[in-house]
């Protein structure tokens, strides 16, 4: 079942087993493995299924290396997916290879 937190009574209770906190790619796929499993899933998502501006102002933010990154706006989103709705799969070389066990 689907619900929209805009038409909820104030005060409202939805009751689950397990809350998952983001439907971007992990909470996606925990919640697709435990489909079957008996348990009441909830997936919470601050947004909604379309991309709407209005809803990014809380993923503003710094970054301490601007030349590497680009601000958290812009490769987040708050709605459905999360930021696997505009991940390209940008991939960020490491100089700390060691720290993964890569000579």
């Amino acid at each position: 079942m689907k619900y929209d937190t805009t038409t909820l009574e104030h005060g409202s209770t939805i009751q689950c087993d397990v809350c998952i906190v983001g439907s971007g790619a992990a909470g996606v796929t925990l919640a697709g493995e435990l489909d079957g499993s008996g348990l009441i899933t909830l997936v919470i998502e601050a947004g909604g299924a379309k991309y709407l501006a209005r809803q990014q102002t809380a993923l503003q933010g710094e970054v301490a290396n601007d030349s590497s990154h680009t601000t958290p706006d812009m490769y987040r989103r708050r709605m459905l997916g999360g930021a696997t709705s505009i991940w390209g799969g940008r991939s960020q070389s490491s100089p700390h290879f060691a720290d993964f066990g890569v000579a």
